[in-house]
């Protein structure tokens, strides 16, 4: 590990440790409850949460699955362990993606310094903090969606079996985490065919990368038909539509009380 990483890392332990002292589990975060949720489902009942059935539970498992592995007993007999090593495992991510930023910044430039100051910079904005530091899937997402850039941008400079294996695992596993890193990959299929622009057709490197990240966006319709289109008649259900039913019921209850109203 290089001196600007070791010296970040170092850095973001101390900050982490002091922010997780000095604030609760919940704080700043208004869906914490219910990602833990997910994962109480997951250990309690021993099965995946339909997407309806919590504010959070229409998110993909991989996230929630890897928590439930994280002591899960605790869940039922000391929550509150729980929910502090996995805020621990997202601190471990944080510092994972430092080291993985550092490899990008790498490309641009070797001097130490301007690493330091931005990896450093990027480290203590409130964003970053938050998100690996809590209890929600975008922690994981973040590290995943960053080692698939790493990654590609390897293939693109040396194609190899193993960048290949390791770009479609990362894609897959990151829309298992967050659908919402759908975003990430076609940033990734742009950059593929940003030739196109200037009407030169994309290299065969890049046909072949874009397959590869198309065949991860495949690899997610077992969830996509088998548990969410199960369960809702819908591909890609959200928590709006918990909200949408709870609205409709509520005026229902609303024009029904008005029909029942005794006249005085």
């Amino acid at each position: 590990m290089s001196k600007e990483v070791k010296f970040a890392v170092a850095i973001w332990l101390v900050l982490m440790t002091l922010y997780m002292n000095h604030t609760a589990p919940e704080e700043r975060s208004h869906d914490f409850w219910d990602h833990v949720q997910y994962t109480k489902i997951l250990v309690n009942k021993h099965r995946l949460p339909y997407p309806n059935e919590g504010w959070e539970t229409y998110q993909p498992p991989l996230y929630y699955l890897i928590n439930g592995f994280v002591l899960p007993q605790t869940i039922k007999s000391n929550l509150a362990i729980h929910i502090n090593l996995v805020r621990l495992i997202s601190i471990i991510y944080g510092a994972i993606t430092l080291f993985l930023i550092s490899s990008l910044l790498s490309e641009f430039t070797n001097n130490i310094t301007a690493k330091i100051l931005a990896l450093m910079f990027i480290a203590t904005t409130p964003t970053y903090v938050f998100i690996f530091s809590t209890y929600n899937n975008d922690s994981l997402m973040a590290l995943l969606c960053i080692a698939l850039v790493v990654v590609f941008r390897k293939l693109e400079k040396n194609w190899s079996y193993k960048n290949i294996f390791l770009l479609y695992i990362l894609a897959t596993a990151s829309l298992y985490t967050k659908i919402t890193s759908i975003v990430c990959i076609g940033s990734l299929f742009f950059i593929c065919m940003r030739g196109l622009f200037v009407f030169i057709a994309p290299s065969k490197l890049h046909i072949k990368i874009m397959g590869l990240l198309f065949l991860s966006i495949i690899s997610l319709l077992p969830w996509m038909i088998f548990h969410n289109y199960k369960h809702t008649d819908k591909l890609i259900p959200s928590n709006d539509t918990t909200l949408k039913n709870i609205s409709i019921l509520t005026k229902h209850r609303k024009v029904l009380g008005l029909l029942l109203k005794d006249e005085k």
